[in-house]
């Protein structure tokens, strides 16, 4: 239905030639894979993406930004530098509403499978 990158292939190529693979998860987190974690955990590259990005906005209906990586990426993001000005943290609350948006993603599969029973309805009416 969704037309995506062939990460795959990309991440292949990557670890070829010894380079990162950055995925922005913006608008898959929620949606996509069997949990809605995105299109890295439903291919099954979590350990092969090198950097994870994505907003607990959108399909969350929260506010923020995450990155997630190794510890050598956090090294490299908490650095003072005066050209980048990262929120290192979000308060409680923000927290607390995108784990429970988390928790009801999971718990609710029947939320996203009406999303694609709709914008399946939505692609075939579109055709006609």
């Amino acid at each position: 239905m969704a037309t995506k990158a062939p990460l795959t292939g990309i991440v292949e190529l990557a670890e070829k030639y010894d380079a990162w693979v950055m995925v922005d998860e913006a608008h898959a987190t929620g949606i996509f894979g069997e949990s809605g974690a995105g299109v890295v955990a439903k291919l099954g590259l979590g350990d092969r993406v090198l950097v994870q990005m994505g907003t607990l906005g959108k399909a969350l209906g929260g506010f923020g930004a995450y990155i997630a990586g190794s510890c050598a990426l956090r090294e490299l993001l908490i650095t003072p530098l005066p050209q980048f000005h990262i929120y290192y943290g979000a308060a409680p609350a923000i927290m607390a509403t995108a784990l429970a948006a988390i928790d009801l993603v999971e718990r609710e599969p029947e939320r996203r499978e009406a999303l694609w029973s709709n914008c399946r309805q939505l692609a075939q009416g579109l055709k006609r």
